[in-house]
Formats: C-alpha cells, structure tokens, sequence
C-alpha cells in the first residue's frame, strides 16, 4: 500500500498465487475499481470464484475481468484477452484502454443470471450467466476443461498477482438485491 493504491511489484512473469482474495463471498454485487499496469503488464479481477482443494489457483473457478496492456503484452494480439474483457469468453471494443502507466476506470455488475463489465465508460461484457448459452460459452473457450468454472453463485472477489507490475485503487463494492446482507 502506499497512498492509498495497491501495488503489486513483481516483475518475474510468473503467477506466485499471491491474489488478493476477500475474505467474504459475493454474490450479487456491484464493483468499481481503477487499474493500471506498466508496459507489458498482466493482471485481472476475478470474481465469483472459490479456492478450492480440487484446484490450485482461484481462476480456475473464477471469471475475470482482463486487466491488460493491449499494446505491449503478448494477450493483446487475441481479442478475448484484450482489457476489460470477460477472459476468453467475450470479446470487447477496440481502444477502450489507457496506455500503460495511465489509469483505467473498470465497474462490475453481477445479478442473478447476468454479468456485466465496463471499462472506461464502455460497456465490455452483458452476458447470461449459469443458463445453457453459459454454459456453450465456457465449452468453446479455454476454461472448457476445468469442471468448476463459472458453476458458483457466489464467491470471493481476488486481484491477480500475475508476477506483472499492477496497481489498483478506489476499490468498492456494494452488495445488492436480497444478498445485500454479509454471508
């Protein structure tokens, strides 16, 4: 922490299991957060994911929210990894990211059966969740393979430590609907 943002120094590339995971589960839910990654950086905001004892890392449970800089990291050049995406399962408009170093603007909406995702004001992800058209999404993407992905109803928020330089700040969350109330 230093004035008020979350930093992740890392620079090794590699993924230590060092996320950032709330101690409370969430269901429905809205979440704000700024983000910025320096040249070349990776990281992600995962959400309605579960640790565990069958899986070794909270996004084999978890959606993400891409936390990338498009222009300089190798995910960039595949349109379902670009920021802001839902990871590997849609595909966001073009040039809606800030340059690293600069800071980006991401919100969250999670309900019964729906999620949603912004970047910068524009929208990123609106997609059923849980229903068959879920569940054709995650079969053709990378996820296919991992039997709990996308399964819960609720769970732990986790900032990714992606081993990449990120920082992340103005960090809320409100619960809504009838799960309003702490788990």
């Amino acid at each position: 922490m230093r004035d008020g943002t979350l930093e992740l120094t890392a620079t090794s590339g590699k993924m230590s299991g060092g996320d950032l995971v709330t101690a409370d589960r969430y269901g429905a839910f809205e979440l704000t957060l700024d983000w910025k990654v320096q040249a070349g950086g990776n990281s992600g905001v995962l959400y309605l994911a579960r640790n565990l004892p069958e899986t070794k890392q909270v996004y084999e449970t978890g959606l993400e929210m891409q936390v990338l800089d498009d222009a300089g990291h190798p995910d960039g050049k595949i349109p379902s990894h670009h920021a802001g995406a839902l990871y590997d399962i849609t595909i966001p408009p073009t040039g809606i990211s800030h340059p690293a170093g600069q800071w980006n603007h991401a919100r969250l909406l999670v309900e019964p059966g729906r999620i949603r995702q912004w970047l910068n004001g524009t929208p990123t992800a609106d997609t059923s969740y849980g229903d068959e058209a879920w569940r054709q999404r995650v079969a053709a993407s990378k996820f296919a393979k991992m039997p709990f992905f996308g399964t819960f109803g609720d769970g732990v928020i986790a900032l990714q430590d992606h081993g990449e330089p990120v920082a992340f700040r103005n960090i809320k969350i409100r619960r809504i609907g009838p799960s309003a109330k702490a788990g």
